[in-house]
C-alpha cells in the first residue's frame, strides 16, 4: 500500500505542477493581449494555484490591472502582488 501512496502523491504532484505551468502560460497569455499591462516587464509564477507577480512598471493602475488579469483566472487561489512602480 504504500507504494500506492507514492504513487498518488507523486501523481498529484506532477498534475498540481501542471496545473501550474498551464494556469502561469494563460496569464502571460492574458497579459500579452492586454494594452494596459507592459507584460514584457510582469514576471508570473505559479506554485499550488497561489500566483506571485513581481517586476516593476510604470503605474498603479498597471499594477492593479495586472492583479485582476491573474486573479481571474481558473484555478488561482490568490495573487501575490509585488509589482513595483518605478
Amino acid at each position: 500500500m504504500t507504494n500506492c501512496t507514492s504513487v498518488t502523491a507523486k501523481n498529484a504532484s506532477v498534475k498540481g505542477y501542471a496545473g501550474d505551468a498551464a494556469t502561469t502560460s494563460e496569464i502571460k497569455a492574458k497579459l500579452l493581449a492586454d494594452d494596459i499591462v507592459p507584460s514584457r516587464k510582469v514576471k508570473v509564477e505559479t506554485t499550488d494555484g497561489v500566483v506571485q507577480l513581481s517586476g516593476t512598471v510604470d503605474s498603479q493602475a498597471q499594477i492593479d490591472r495586472a492583479e485582476s488579469i491573474a486573479k481571474a483566472i481558473d484555478g488561482v487561489k490568490s495573487v501575490k502582488n509585488d509589482l513595483k512602480t518605478k
